[in-house]
């Protein structure tokens, strides 16, 4: 462990509880995929659009687990 690390460490989807949903999120690499749609040269604002929808997706319970 790194001096200060704890100070700066967050449990995932903080400062939101865990939830199914969060978890959803995270199996379903939302974040990472948009991040890589946007440097595969996807504009910006469509990626961030597309990530915005999935997890409203995700919300609604219409998000299927895609993840490993």
């Amino acid at each position: 462990m790194l001096p200060k690390e704890a100070e700066y460490g967050h449990a995932r989807a903080w400062p939101a509880r865990p939830s199914a949903v969060s978890r959803l999120i995270d199996v379903n690499f939302i974040l990472p995929d948009m991040i890589a749609k946007a440097l595969a040269g996807m504009p910006t604002a469509r990626a961030m659009a597309w990530a915005e929808d999935q997890v409203k997706a995700a919300l609604q319970g219409k998000l299927e687990t895609k993840g490993r």
